[in-house]
Formats: structure tokens, C-alpha cells, sequence
């Protein structure tokens, strides 16, 4: 069987991959929107507000090093506070290192990341004239014995990194859910402490701020999402999610031009946006394995706190085994 890859085809690189990378995460060359676009677009990003918190950075001998447009997402994903992003990168990176379940062998090319895009689709749509970003989600039928939990919550992450540095920062997020073929025995293979460290994540210091989200073909399974998400998020978030049982109601809620064909709207189909969104997703295989070098050093930490303390003294009903 052709792996994901091999079906898609080799894409075009993007004119700003062209550019020799050298094997740094830093490399600011990995990211479409630069960063003086983003001082363009967004009138309350400050470069001196960039600049302090790259100064803090540096007196925090436990923190990786980032670059100028990492440190913008995280920006503009707290509000542009600057004491809410130095809590949002430190706890994002404590995260990051404590769960290598997620974040780490993020290559796209690994089989079981191969065995997972076999049925997750995934794609992006960014919206300039709304400055939003929408997600596109669907599972085909899921065969259990090659069902992993952690290998889908990593390559779902893996996704928001490429998204973020393909269009730069936005206001928010916008997802499409479809949860036709995710079944009840799917559901329970899923551990509670990994859906809640990615809810955890998500929710508190991601710099993926979400707008709402929409889920379409819920049925019973959607009950039962409901009852987990409600373990960790807050009225506030809940009000975020729209279940739609016909796509009627989901046209009232989305532009039709947003919308995919399958869907009776007048987007694309998931098949041909999920295509051509892979065909981007592995121009960046290179930059997730240098990704993997920003992590916290627990043994250059100016306090004796350690790892653990920071995640279970930030997420309630947080499951860390």
C-alpha cells in the first residue's frame, strides 16, 4: 500500500522554503508570513513588547531559545499581555518536554504517523477578510487495532504548528468537526489523561485561540464527548461548541463558500482540501525534527519547582502519570 505521501504526490515548494534551511527551529526562513507582515497586520504588536519578552527569555536559563515569530503567536494568542504570554511559553514548553507521547518523534514519515493519516483528513482555510483560520476535521472508518491515541492528539498538533506558520497569527479559530465514523469503541480507547492534557494544552497555553466549533453528524457519540470535554473546560468554552444535526443549521452558522461540497455548500471537497493541504504538511517534516530541540532544561532551572510542580500547579484534573 502507497503511504499518505506516495498518493498525494510531491507538491511544489512554497517560494519561502525554496530558501536553504539550515536544521534550526529558529530559522525565521520556515515561516510564509514574516514577521514585519505581522507587525503590518496586527496594530497592537509592538516591537518592543517582542523585544522584552526576548530579553526575559534570556534570563530564564530553562527556557529554549525562540525566534521573533514564535514569540508573536503567543502574543497575540494571550491578548498581547506580556505577563500572560511569559506563563503561556513556559508552561507551552514545560508541556511540551513532559509529554513526549505528543511531542516528540513528530516525523511525518514515521509509519505510525503514516498509519494515522490513512484515516485522519485534515485541513486549513485561512479567511483574510474575517483574520481566522478554519479547521477542517474527518475521520474515515477507523480500524482499532491501528487506532493510537497518542499518535492522532501528536499529529493533530503537529497540524496547528504547520497552520500557524503557513498563515502567521489570527484572531481565532474556526473548527469543522465530523464525527460520522468515530464510534462509542473508539471513544474508549481514548485515556482520559491524554484527552485531558491535550484539552489542557489546547485551552491554556496553545496559541491556537478557538472561536467556535462546529460539529456536524454528532448522533450519540457527541453525548459522550460532551460529558468528557465538560470535565475540563468552562461554561465559557462550552458555549463555543454548536452541534448541528443537519447542515441546514450548519449554513447559518458558516459561509457557504466555507463550506465543503460534501456539505451542500459551495467549498471545496475535504478529499481535495485535505490533498492539498498534505502536500504543505511534509514541505515542514525537516522543521519538525528541529522543533524537538526547544525544550525545557529541568537541571538549569533557577528555582528548585520542577516540571511537575508547574503542570499540576496550572491544570486542574490534570492526569500526569
Amino acid at each position: 500500500m502507497k503511504s499518505p505521501f506516495e498518493t498525494f504526490g510531491f507538491y511544489a515548494i512554497n517560494d519561502h522554503l525554496k530558501t536553504k534551511m539550515t536544521e534550526s527551529a529558529l530559522n525565521e526562513n520556515w515561516w510564509k508570513i514574516k514577521k514585519e507582515e505581522e507587525y503590518k497586520k496586527n496594530k497592537n504588536l509592538n516591537r518592543s513588547d517582542v523585544n522584552t519578552v526576548q530579553e526575559w527569555i534570556k534570563k530564564q536559563p530553562h527556557l529554549p531559545q525562540l525566534n521573533d515569530n514564535q514569540i508573536i503567536m503567543f502574543l497575540r494568542a494571550c491578548n498581547y499581555s506580556l505577563e500572560q504570554t511569559k506563563m503561556s511559553i513556559n508552561l507551552n514548553y514545560t508541556m511540551r518536554t513532559k509529554l513526549p507521547e505528543f511531542f516528540s518523534q513528530r516525523d511525518l514519515q514515521r509509519k505510525q504517523t503514516e498509519t494515522v493519516l490513512e484515516y485522519l483528513q485534515l485541513a486549513s482555510l485561512r479567511k483574510p477578510e474575517d483574520d481566522d483560520i478554519i479547521i477542517y476535521s474527518y475521520c474515515k472508518e477507523i480500524d482499532l487495532a491501528k487506532f493510537n491515541a497518542d499518535e492522532l492528539i501528536k499529529l493533530f498538533l503537529m497540524f496547528h504548528d504547520m497552520t500557524q506558520m503557513e498563515y502567521g497569527s489570527c484572531s481565532g479559530y474556526t473548527y469543522l468537526i465530523d464525527l460520522k465514523n468515530v464510534t462509542i469503541k473508539i471513544l474508549l480507547r481514548l485515556p482520559i489523561s491524554a484527552v485531558g492534557n491535550l484539552l489542557k494544552f489546547w485551552q491554556d497555553c496553545s496559541t491556537y485561540t478557538i472561536k467556535q466549533i462546529h460539529i456536524i453528524n454528532g448522533g450519540h457519540v457527541y453525548k459522550t464527548i460532551l460529558q468528557i470535554v465538560q470535565q475540563f473546560f468552562d461554561s465559557e468554552f462550552l458555549n463555543k461548541i454548536q452541534l448541528h444535526e443537519n447542515y441546514e443549521s450548519l449554513k447559518k452558522s458558516l459561509n457557504i463558500n466555507d463550506i465543503p461540497e460534501e456539505y451542500e455548500g459551495k467549498g471545496k471537497s475535504i478529499a481535495k482540501l485535505n490533498e492539498e493541504t498534505m502536500g504543505v504538511f511534509k514541505q515542514y517534516n525537516e522543521w519538525f525534527k528541529a522543533e524537538e530541540t526547544q525544550r525545557i532544561d529541568e537541571k538549569k532551572k533557577m528555582f528548585k519547582k520542577s516540571i511537575d510542580d508547574d503542570l499540576q500547579g496550572s491544570f486542574r484534573k490534570l492526569d500526569i502519570d
